[in-house]
């Protein structure tokens, strides 16, 4: 017949043995615990010519405002890795480097496409106005949902880099102040 023996500790902590009344020792198992085992292996040297495309379809999908084909959680993790690769060369050649310089390159091409419709409806102050604000709402959202992405890159390179940080690229918006008063005079 098996008997519960129940154990108190000074810290309130209590454990329970099961214990026989046949036998007068207990036997107890050892509970090991191993580090956790991290993947040391290196990507590829061609990881950012493979994930970048991918990174681009998912950027212009959120600037766009369709569904992006690959789920966040990846996204951020390949964003991640590429700020993790260390370069043998300097840091501008680095991939953290060519990720933040491909994704104002993004940002700008966006910009370039959003303007032309900003910029024929300037006759009309109304209807400006309501595009504008529209404009705006879009690419706060947007521009949220981004920064969240690079959140990694932003607080890694961005950092060390001395380049603006992410948010300061999309929601300061310069280039379209930039664009919209060159093209107002």
């Amino acid at each position: 017949m098996e008997k519960d023996i129940h154990s108190r500790y000074p810290n309130g902590a209590s454990s329970t043995f099961l214990s026989s009344q046949n036998s007068s020792s207990t036997t107890t198992k050892k509970l090991v615990i191993k580090n956790l085992k991290s993947s040391t292996s290196a990507p590829p040297p061609d990881y950012f010519d493979k994930i970048w495309p991918l990174l681009k379809q998912a950027l212009q999908a959120i600037l766009n405002g369709t569904t992006s084909p690959t789920n966040e959680e990846q996204l951020y993790r390949h964003i991640e890795h590429l700020c993790t690769i260390t370069s043998t060369s300097d840091t501008n050649s680095s991939p953290a480097s060519l990720l933040y310089e491909n994704l104002k390159k993004v940002f700008d091409d966006h910009v370039q496409t959003v303007l032309p419709a900003l910029l024929s409806e300037m006759g009309d102050s109304n209807d400006y106005l309501r595009l504008l604000n529209t404009t705006w709402d879009d690419h706060s959202i947007r521009s949220i949902l981004i920064r969240q992405l690079f959140i990694y890159l932003d607080r890694t390179y961005v950092l060390h880099a001395s380049v603006p940080s992410i948010w300061q690229v999309f929601i300061g918006m310069n280039l379209i102040d930039n664009q919209l008063s060159f093209s107002g005079n």
